[in-house]
């Protein structure tokens, strides 16, 4: 199943009838492919991203990292929102934080590679090729400092992490994860051997199969 499936389905089960990706032309390939038909409006956010340069429709478009967050929030709520950055930490968290503010209540939050699968794919800086940057980090960050969210991630592709508003009182945090993941944010090497260590925990790790059943979706092909 690819974003785009797991969007359409989730779209489908909860009656959203909006959406919004937050991409890149290296990043998203999702606009044009999200199936569900009540989705009445969908729009896009595209940055690095030259007019016209990708060949599909966008919003807002800027030829730069840029988004100004201040004005975006100006737009209206969105019930699912793809964010697929550029895979720096400071654009992920950014587009993060902005999809938070952008999200409709019961909505949901689909951010992709958050499990990136090796080391050689983590480099900070953008290189040619397969890459998923330091969107990990912004993504584990967002989440151990965000008691009102609730996040699981599905173990497809370079991972694909659900967030949505906690429905319940978390209960007693897991402080000794939080400790041994703030003493390995300073040092690039060390934060990813943490995060590979960790990464069931960090991320509430599920397979496909799991996910779907508990979203009651367990009858959907694996190939959507």
């Amino acid at each position: 199943m690819t974003k785009s499936g797991i969007i359409s389905a989730l779209a489908a089960k909860h009656g959203y009838v909006s959406y919004l990706e937050i991409s890149t032309p290296l990043t998203g390939f999702e606009f044009d492919r999200v199936s569900f038909p009540g989705l009445g409006t969908r729009h896009r956010f595209a940055y690095w991203c030259r007019h016209d340069s990708d060949k599909q429709p966008a919003l807002i478009r800027r030829d730069d990292l840029l988004l100004d967050a201040g004005s975006l929030r100006e737009h209206a709520k969105y019930d699912i929102i793809l964010v697929d950055s550029h895979h720096t930490y400071e654009c992920s968290m950014r587009d993060l934080l902005l999809a938070r503010a952008l999200l409709a209540e019961g909505g949901t939050l689909v951010v992709h590679d958050s499990n990136p699968p090796d080391e050689d794919i983590v480099t900070p800086p953008y290189r040619p090729g397969p890459w998923c940057g330091t969107t990990y980090a912004a993504v584990v960050d967002f989440v151990l400092n965000s008691s009102d969210l609730e996040h699981r991630t599905i173990d497809i592709d370079t991972g694909c992490t659900i967030i949505r508003r906690r429905r319940q009182d978390p209960g007693k945090s897991d402080a000794d994860l939080a400790q041994i993941w703030e003493r390995s944010r300073g040092d690039d090497e060390l934060r990813f051997k943490a995060f590979a260590s960790l990464r069931h925990r960090l991320l509430n790790l599920v397979s496909l199969d799991e996910f779907l059943r508990d979203e009651g979706l367990k009858g959907l092909s694996h190939a959507q």
